[in-house]
């Protein structure tokens, strides 16, 4: 009994097609690792710099925050000294004068 193929079996071209595709298929798995490999490398420089301006964010905030709370430390001495004094206080050359402290220094006279 004869049995015939509707295609002609030819194993030549085959092998090639196999060739080709296997060189096509290695291509692209190099072509799309080497662009993982730049868009992690990517994520990574970006990550850094996300890192650096945290850094300096916070470094900032902080030098904001103190100089804030410097300037309650010394309202909040203003504010003692006023409660010391009892009366009205004022500041002059870097110290807090009572209102009796002022009217006995010396006066400039102007005619």
């Amino acid at each position: 009994m004869n049995t015939t193929y509707p295609f002609p079996f030819k194993l030549f071209p085959i092998k090639d097609n196999f060739i080709s595709l296997h060189s096509f298929l290695k291509t692209v798995y190099t072509e799309k690792k080497d662009s993982h490999v730049q868009r992690i490398s990517l994520l990574k420089g970006l990550f850094e710099v996300n890192d650096k301006v945290t850094y300096c964010a916070n470094i900032f905030t902080s030098t904001v925050n103190n100089f804030l709370k410097d300037l309650s430390q010394i309202e909040d001495e203003f504010r003692n000294e006023h409660l010391k004094a009892g009366g009205y206080c004022i500041c002059m050359q870097g110290k807090v004068l009572s209102d009796e402290e002022v009217l006995s220094l010396q006066m400039e006279e102007n005619y």
